[in-house]
């Protein structure tokens, strides 16, 4: 049948929002960096244009602080007007350009940490692993059973991933050893010299924490030492990175932590209930979905944003 093409035009856009359902989305961030020195060391950052035009896009939406999506999550069922929750995780230094773009643009967020390498004002170990064995002055390196060559690019970056996921699945005593392993097959203070070299990969320092709270960000815990909260990773392990970095949060902002987001997003079975019991109001996964009615408010889904403009604003903004 041949249909008038105002009506098609019509039932397209129909369709088109059928597909895109609204609802609310927690958007998870890293950092951002002017330029990227190094894609595989730094894919996990957003280029500082990339994030500016991501939150032009989002001012035309409802964003949330963490106060809302409370009580927007208590609702017995959610609204279908889209809104979204920024969230940025580790506390990467470059969060301070982050806030000044959020600031201008009068939007909140939060800022989860991993209280340790803020303190020592260093990298997360993952990131500390990846500036040795794709910048490190070595050309060769024995680990986990296995000879690395590191003598060009490619050689590096088939240790750095192989190695990263390997360490991602042990516990955190192995993986201390195997991390302590590597670094003294390199020149004593190779990390602090190549995060002179790769500024983006440092953490915050407390003060600038507290400068960001006074602000009005809300700043939740990543664990203290980025302890991934896997099912090979000792209960103990998982309730000390819940609670020790809260109480260390709390003691330097002087006001309750009470948000918690997993490192590399991974859960284990009992991970829902150890977030309760350590006295959190939520917990964010990496679960890429939107938030569903029913939502464990434990296991929030979260979604990392593309980084074309345009697949923002398709994918993200139901525009």
């Amino acid at each position: 049948m041949n249909w008038p093409k105002r009506f098609d035009q019509q039932w397209g856009n129909w369709v088109g929002r059928l597909r895109k359902p609204w609802g609310v989305r927690v958007l998870y961030y890293h950092g951002v960096v002017e330029k990227i020195q190094d894609p595989v060391l730094e894919n996990n950052f957003h280029l500082l244009s990339q994030f500016r035009e991501h939150v032009q896009a989002l001012r035309e939406r409802r964003i949330l602080s963490m106060e809302e999506f409370e009580q927007e999550i208590s609702k017995p069922i959610l609204t279908k007007a889209p809104a979204v929750l920024i969230t940025v995780d580790d506390g990467y230094a470059n969060n301070l350009m982050v806030a000044d773009v959020l600031r201008e643009a009068h939007l909140p967020w939060c800022a989860f940490l991993a209280t340790e390498p803020v303190r020592a004002n260093t990298t997360i170990w993952p990131l500390e692993i990846r500036l040795l064995l794709l910048h490190g002055q070595s050309d060769r390196i024995e680990l986990l059973d296995q000879s690395w060559s590191l003598a060009d690019r490619t050689c590096r970056e088939n240790a750095n991933r192989q190695i990263v996921t390997a360490l991602k699945q042990k516990s955190s005593l192995e993986r201390r050893e195997i991390a302590s392993q590597m670094r003294r097959q390199f020149p004593e203070g190779e990390t602090e010299r190549l995060l002179e070299q790769f500024p983006s990969c440092r953490m915050l320092s407390w003060n600038e924490v507290e400068q960001l709270a006074r602000e009005g960000v809300d700043i939740g815990s990543h664990g203290v030492e980025h302890e991934i909260h896997h099912a090979q990773q000792p209960g103990v392990v998982r309730r000390s990175e819940l609670i020790r970095s809260k109480n260390q949060i709390e003691e330097r902002l002087q006001r309750p932590c009470r948000f918690f987001s997993f490192p590399n997003g991974d859960v284990a079975a009992d991970s829902a209930s150890e977030v309760h019991q350590a006295g959190y109001a939520l917990g964010f996964t990496t679960v890429n979905q939107m938030v569903p009615h029913n939502v464990n408010r434990f296991l929030v889904p979260r979604m990392a944003p593309p980084t074309r403009e345009h697949d923002f604003i398709r994918e993200f903004l139901w525009t």
